[in-house]
């Protein structure tokens, strides 16, 4: 989306933007975080910065952190608030906050059984909005995703008994399918 003049998109076109970025750039990590900290308390933000600074070198060369991802694990703030979806994952992952997903990781999610597809999955609709070759969505387009993340929202929803982010689902699209 970075890049786009903004008067070359109809106002259709700016208003699917406008949903799928609060989908995935906002409610994705949240979604996140919300199932990660509800499954795995032991890793606490600072520990997982403490255990950070101590192994800086090893998991900066495991993980291949970007120099904004190493300025989030030095500073993550009050639980991470402030990260994006690809470096949630790579915390989830490497540091077992959830169950493995049931094709384990960075394969595709063909039915959510546990909570790490719930993750998996989240990244897999993130990354299919990030990578596309054009910023216009097709109104076919922008109904799965909200079905997807409605679907993945109350998933979470159940398994965190937490309805924060059904809130928040709803707010962002109140007259969406």
């Amino acid at each position: 989306m970075a890049g786009v003049h903004y008067d070359i998109l109809i106002d259709d076109e700016r208003s699917n933007l406008t949903q799928v970025a609060l989908l995935i750039l906002d409610l994705t990590p949240k979604a996140m975080r919300r199932l990660a900290t509800s499954v795995h308390t032991s890793w606490t933000p600072e520990a997982i910065r403490r255990h950070y600074i101590r192994c800086t070198d090893k998991m900066n060369n495991k993980l291949k952190l970007t120099k904004n991802e190493k300025e989030m694990y030095r500073n993550p703030g009050d639980g991470f608030i402030n990260c994006d979806t690809s470096f949630l994952y790579k915390i989830i992952r490497d540091y077992d906050l959830v169950i493995c997903p049931t094709n384990d990781w960075d394969a595709k999610v063909t039915v959510i059984r546990n909570s790490g597809d719930i993750v998996e999955t989240l990244r897999e609709l993130r990354n299919c909005v990030v990578h596309r070759p054009h910023v216009s969505f097709r109104e076919h387009e922008l109904h799965n995703l909200h079905e997807d993340m409605r679907m993945i929202i109350e998933k979470i929803t159940r398994f965190t008994q937490n309805n924060d982010l059904q809130n928040h689902i709803d707010n962002y699209l109140p007259n969406a399918y």
